[in-house]
């Protein structure tokens, strides 16, 4: 700048009043840089605390940036007498206004760059909110993937549990199936145990069948002999006799018969008993189908008839027996008597 003197009043006044303007320019640059720095630190601060709150507190420096620069451009119309000392300044006209319109620009071209640091800054904390932001999803999906796993897990333990039960299910039916297996194995085992018992039993039963026929049929061999006929008898007695052996031996055949008849004939005979076919019939206690009965009942074969007629003619096979009785009540008071033989299902004694 050139110092020159003033030609008038008016022109002192002009340049006091340029000096003014300029001191107040100065001013709201200074004011528009602290602005810049405290939204650099307010974007500094708020990025390092990775909050959302951050993009209100840079809005807010931005806006109050954007403020200063509305001042600056009314700033004409705001007296600052108060804020600022007149300083006598000789200049030319033509320099001042120059150096007013520089500052101007500067002015303008400070706020700007404040402005685009400020934007860059929020642009930074935007950045880091969506990093943020992004970082909130990822864990969300994070959790997300970990309740899926823990679902997947919780899944897989209810398969394998079910697999469990079913693999124990199918142990117990092999179990089951090869007990029943077993148990199949072993009845089957014992009814042929059983199977070769009873045909053991009945080849024994047979063979002692056999023995007893073949022991039997030794008994049953009897030799008969010959005695005087019995005549003289009466109908009553000759009746009596036919009933009492039907009653006795009619399942014996022919010779057991004729044995009955002898026994009575050879009582007859014998003093120990009556004398006749009639009494030694009915002796008390002696032949057991005149107590139940049955000799009442029975009805008289041919062959009944002629087995007796044999005996009375004098055939005989009892060797002189006097009792006889089915061997299976062969017992008792029999054994103190004299055995002689068995024929059919009678055993003789004397």
């Amino acid at each position: 700048m050139k110092i020159k003197r003033y030609d008038s009043e008016k022109d002192f006044k002009n340049v006091n009043k340029a000096n003014k303007r300029h001191g107040v320019r100065r001013a709201v640059t200074t004011a528009a840089a602290v602005s810049a720095f405290a939204v650099l630190a307010v974007c500094a601060d708020q990025t390092s605390q990775v909050r959302l709150s951050a993009h209100e507190n840079v809005t807010g420096a931005y806006v109050s940036a954007a403020s200063l620069k509305n001042i600056f451009l009314d700033s004409q119309e705001v007296s600052f007498s108060d804020l600022f000392s007149t300083e006598e300044v000789v200049m030319e006209e033509r320099s001042v206004d120059t150096v007013l319109l520089n500052q101007d620009a500067l002015l303008e071209a400070a706020v700007t760059q404040a402005l685009e640091a400020a934007q860059i800054e929020l642009a930074k904390v935007e950045t880091v909110v969506s990093e943020v932001n992004g970082s909130t999803q990822a864990a969300e999906t994070q959790s997300d993937i970990q309740s899926e796993a823990l679902a997947l897990a919780s899944s897989v333990v209810e398969e394998y549990d079910s697999a469990t039960e079913a693999q124990d299910a199918a142990v117990e039916a092999v179990k089951s199936a090869a007990e029943e297996a077993a148990q199949v194995a072993s009845e089957e085992e014992a009814a042929r145990i059983e199977a070769e018992e009873a045909a053991a039993a009945e080849a024994a039963a047979k063979a002692a069948e056999e023995a007893a026929a073949a022991e039997a049929a030794a008994k049953n061999t009897v030799t008969a002999t010959y005695s005087s006929p019995i005549s003289n008898i009466s109908d009553e007695d000759y009746n009596n006799l036919l009933r009492i052996v039907q009653a006795e031996a009619e399942n014996q055949g022919e010779i057991g018969k004729i044995l009955v008849a002898n026994v009575i004939v050879n009582r007859v005979k014998s003093s120990k008993f009556p004398n006749n076919i009639t009494d030694v019939i009915f002796q008390d206690g002696q032949f057991s189908p005149v107590s139940n009965g049955r000799f009442y009942s029975v009805t008289v074969s041919a062959s009944t008839k002629e087995a007796v007629d044999k005996a009375l003619a004098g055939e005989d096979y009892s060797d002189g027996a006097l009792y006889f009785v089915n061997y299976k009540c062969a017992k008792g008071w029999f054994n103190t008597l004299n055995y002689l033989f068995q024929y059919g299902d009678h055993v003789f004694y004397k």
